[in-house]
């Protein structure tokens, strides 16, 4: 079988964990695997980092190329393949399906016969705005994209449920979660900083760290909970540390650590957390997240902290592998309990790290991940 898989670039977190890290069992089961992505990726990032003006210039100039790249793809691979994957659209907050529009009139025929398979993977609430507000015309444009697809995959089921309302009656609906491999990177121990020793470099005591990572658009989330942060550093003398590809605007935030995000030491940066966190207001982009965040730090034994918004409330059993916590108060103590107590820190990351393994990983969804690609 051969399959193609349209992906919005190999460092995009979506890209990695949603199609990237399933692929060599899916090449062992004995597919033929194309994977095509553009560059520069889907948010068109500049190869060095520039000023925002000359950052609006550069996408205006890599924008062309990218569609040129994408109409390349499907121009030479689309009718040489018996399953193509779009991982969300083709040309990110376009609002009309331009390319999608030549991809089914150049397959149409096809598709028709049943010699291709189309689907459709989404892990976020791509039907909204930049203002995080449901658009009139991105729902239009991906009604157009699940009229041609057979089995649409989503992250959550908030999103099952709002897509399902968008599909034909033959197209498929499956859950699928953002998931680790806890039998590789994500191991509990696979850290170069040794959490039970607590050192740092050079041999100083390391404070404990209560950690955050994401996209630099996102730190906006921990501002309800900044000054509980800040409360805490000053009376514990932690560390507060923000792993992001940029820095925070907020200035109620420029006060904790920032570390560059890196794939090459994502693991080992990860490693200098003790205590995950993820605030999120309850908003319809937020309810369309995977808790991708919770993921990762259960997988690595750590103690969480998250706001009952969307999915987190199903990862995160409330005092059994993690706290769940609405106002900056209930913030306040969930943090300061897990500060205090190095037994609870350890009994919570243990169970955390096990429902991971059971319900979040690659091995747990891998089944049913190929079956929703192959169609069996």
């Amino acid at each position: 079988m051969r399959i193609t898989f349209f992906i919005e670039g190999s460092s995009v977190p979506a890209s990695r964990f949603r199609v990237i890290q399933f692929l060599p069992r899916l090449m062992a089961d004995g597919a033929k695997v194309r994977v095509l992505s553009t560059y520069p990726n889907k948010f068109l990032t500049p190869p060095v980092p520039l000023s925002e003006p000359l950052r609006l210039l550069w996408m205006a100039f890599a924008l062309p190329f990218v569609v040129l790249q994408r109409l390349v793809q499907i121009l030479i691979y689309s009718r040489i393949s018996d399953v193509i994957v779009l991982q969300r659209d083709l040309l990110y907050r376009i609002p009309w399906p331009f390319l999608e529009s030549i991809l089914f009139t150049y397959t149409q025929d096809l598709r028709a016969r049943g010699r291709l398979r189309v689907v459709f993977d989404v892990d976020d609430a791509i039907f909204c705005n930049k203002q995080g507000l449901a658009s009139v015309s991105a729902e239009r444009k991906l009604a157009y994209i699940l009229s041609g697809c057979r089995s649409v995959i989503t992250g959550n089921k908030f999103l099952q449920q709002y897509f399902g309302a968008l599909v034909p009656n033959e197209c498929q609906l499956q859950v699928i979660p953002t998931v680790v491999d806890t039998e590789r990177g994500y191991r509990k121990g696979n850290l170069k900083i040794d959490k039970s020793e607590m050192t740092a470099i050079r041999g100083a005591p390391r404070p404990l760290t209560i950690g955050w990572t994401g996209l630099s658009s996102n730190l906006r989330e921990l501002s309800a909970i900044a000054g509980v942060l800040a409360r805490l550093k000053a009376r514990y003398g932690i560390r507060v540390l923000l792993i992001s590809n940029a820095a925070p605007l907020e200035p109620e935030l420029q006060g904790f650590e920032l570390v560059r995000w890196s794939q090459r030491h994502e693991l080992e940066q990860l490693g200098q957390i003790d205590i995950g966190i993820m605030p999120l207001a309850d908003t319809v982009w937020s309810r369309g997240k995977c808790g991708f965040k919770l993921i990762q730090y259960m997988a690595l034994g750590l103690p969480v902290v998250a706001s009952p918004v969307g999915v987190n409330t199903e990862i995160v059993q409330d005092g059994k592998n993690g706290f769940l916590a609405s106002t900056p108060e209930q913030w306040e103590v969930a943090l300061e309990r897990l500060i205090q107590s190095p037994q609870l820190r350890q009994e919570l990351g243990t169970a955390g790290r096990a429902r991971i393994v059971e319900h979040y990983s690659v091995s747990s969804v891998y089944p049913t991940w190929r079956a929703e690609i192959v169609g069996s």
